[in-house]
């Protein structure tokens, strides 16, 4: 036997050694086991990043509902798996340019089934899922497409929830689609639009502002007269994209770094100065009037909350009559419902027409939401409650509040007066003192897990109302009716119909503030007196006063301090059902 020979026989009958390299034997191994093998080794060399992501999303897909009915997946699990799919995208970079139709199918597949999974309760997560698959759509010489993922968020700029940098890549992303499909007429007054917008949010980060969107900038072509300020901007774009060209002779080279940094810095002076209007001196064309638009107060919310958007209202309140004008409130259709009789908004959908928040006179988004950076940075010191700080963000300080009022803000119309009176007599309530019972928060942590002695302590004295959007195991028994199926208008007319509500920390307490219902409430994590200030006949029921820890103002992707676990917290749980009786009794004695 040859050494050749020996070496082919000493690693089996499927495998050669060559200079230390295992090789497959394709004479010694039939057809379809060639093919299986051939996936199983690309699967397992070729593909781990993938295998990473796709086991996220195997894991997503089986979270399943809670109790109440809402996802048990989190932002910070769409994230995990949001980091992998980067994570592939980068390390098959090259595979996206030649569009390797293995690689670029399975990232498809994969993108595709995450946004499937109840990522759509988050839209933050959603949208950066298509952030993603836009860029990897460009690579593929599909821009087409790539915008139609895109535009709908870099013309409303008030519907991105992230921070500068996911604002400035979705920018970046649109107009680089425009320009690979060729349009580019018109692309630098948009770039210089988008640029404008996003300065109003981050007024001294023009400079990266600018610096990100000059390529695009580069493209306004109008004379000086239409706005001189523009027209600078335009200018030193074009030099600073010109700089960062390297090569050419020596006094080229040597002139480009400060060529860069001056044109650069004058361009940042321009946008800066444009959040107060142009400079310009001949006439608009024809049909183009912006002076109506100069003077809207805009307030714009992509996210929900119901309770959070009850507690916008004072802050809306006290704005429109500071300005002596109705707001323009731009939020979800879904939630028009929560405004509809208002007197001080002028309801917008955020999926409607493109607003250009650049040209109006105020422009308050709470998208990037004031409660939540506040409470991030002071948990768990937190001493502003949401009406403060959702009021703090439109621009009114607690002067304002206190002369026009913290309470919520809602008026029935006589077709929800109507279908209140039809309801509870069809239902038969009303023998009995009406209680309005809400059983689930948003968030399980705040929950008490043995609601269901509480509604049955207090179905043996009161007719109940359970408000939640599902049907539940409570609403069986005489006296006892659900809201599950019934739409949020008519939800809310049944809370002027009780006479107390008993609730954790959820939406219909605040509902509850608009009608002026006595509210027990059942607090743990958070700070009840902080939540109900706004409340003048709130009773905050806890047991906080035996745990050290609380408030602990945790979420639900904090574990509990004390028992090192996610979901219920001992604080809610230590809440006994006779504190909770005698506080509405209490407050049905009062309120009579």
């Amino acid at each position: 036997m040859t050494t050749k020979e020996a070496q082919r026989s000493s690693v089996g009958p499927h495998f050669h050694v060559r200079e230390g390299i295992g090789r497959l034997n394709a004479t010694e191994l039939p057809t379809h086991r060639l093919s299986e093998f051939v996936g199983q080794l690309l699967d397992e060399f070729g593909a781990s990043e993938f295998r990473g992501a796709e086991r996220i999303v195997d894991a997503l897909e089986r979270q399943g509902k809670t109790i109440s009915g809402y996802p048990r997946i989190r932002p910070a699990d769409c994230d995990r798996f949001l980091g992998a799919m980067r994570l592939v995208f980068d390390s098959y970079h090259r595979s996206f340019v030649t569009a390797d139709p293995w690689i670029v199918r399975r990232f498809e597949e994969v993108l595709e089934n995450f946004q499937k999974t109840d990522v759509r309760s988050y839209p933050r997560e959603l949208m950066r899922a298509r952030t993603l698959q836009a860029e990897a759509l460009l690579l593929l010489n599909n821009p087409r497409q790539a915008l139609e993922l895109v535009s709908p968020y870099a013309d409303r700029i008030y519907k991105i929830e992230g921070d500068r940098d996911d604002i400035l890549r979705i920018m970046r992303l649109d107009c680089e689609a425009r320009a690979a499909l060729g349009r580019i007429k018109g692309l630098g007054e948009i770039a210089i639009a988008r640029a404008r917008a996003v300065t109003r949010l981050w007024p001294f980060g023009v400079r990266s502002i600018a610096a990100s969107l000059c390529d695009f900038i580069s493209f306004y072509r109008a004379p000086v007269g239409d706005g001189a300020l523009a027209w600078i901007l335009a200018a030193s774009a074009r030099l600073a994209v010109r700089s960062r060209v390297p090569g050419g002779p020596l006094l080229r080279r040597a002139g480009r770094i400060p060529a860069l940094a001056t044109s650069q810095a004058i361009a940042s002076v321009c946008l800066f100065l444009l959040l107060w209007g142009d400079l310009r001196w001949t006439q608009r064309p024809h049909g183009v009037d912006r002076k109506a638009a100069k003077k809207d107060i805009v307030v714009t919310r992509a996210m929900g909350g119901i309770g959070d958007l009850l507690m916008m209202t004072a802050g809306l309140r006290a704005l429109s009559r500071k300005r002596s004008t109705r707001i323009k409130l731009v939020i979800e259709r879904k939630f028009f419902d929560l405004f509809r009789n208002n007197p001080y908004v002028e309801l917008v959908d955020i999926d409607g027409p493109p607003l250009d928040v650049a040209e109006c006179k105020v422009w308050r988004n709470l998208t990037l939401c004031p409660a939540a950076k506040y409470e991030s940075k002071r948990t768990p010191f937190v001493k502003k409650g949401r009406v403060q700080l959702f009021a703090g963000g439109m621009g009114v300080g607690k002067s304002l509040l206190n002369a026009h009022g913290w309470h919520v803000e809602y008026d029935l119309d006589e077709a929800q007066k109507t279908f209140r009176e039809d309801f509870l007599r069809a239902a038969g309530l009303g023998s009995r003192p009406i209680v309005g019972v809400q059983p689930y928060a948003r968030d399980s942590y705040k929950d008490h897990q043995e609601i269901a002695h509480f509604i049955a302590a207090l179905s043996k004295r009161y007719d109940l109302i359970i408000f939640h959007h599902l049907e539940t195991r409570f609403g069986e028994g005489p006296g006892i009716v659900s809201t599950a199926g019934l739409s949020l208008a008519n939800s809310l007319s049944l809370v002027s119909a009780i006479e107390a509500m008993v609730c954790v920390d959820s939406a219909f307490l605040h509902a509850a503030s608009a009608f002026d219902v006595p509210v027990v409430a059942l607090f743990g994590p958070t700070d009840g007196k902080l939540f109900t200030r706004h409340h003048r006949k709130a009773t905050v029921i806890t047991a906080n006063d035996r745990f050290a820890c609380a408030p602990c103002w945790r979420n639900e992707d904090l574990r509990c301090s004390l028992t090192g676990k996610f979901g219920p917290s001992p604080c809610i749980a230590a809440i006994d059902v006779q504190p909770v009786l005698d506080a509405v009794e209490k407050a049905l004695r009062q309120d009579r």
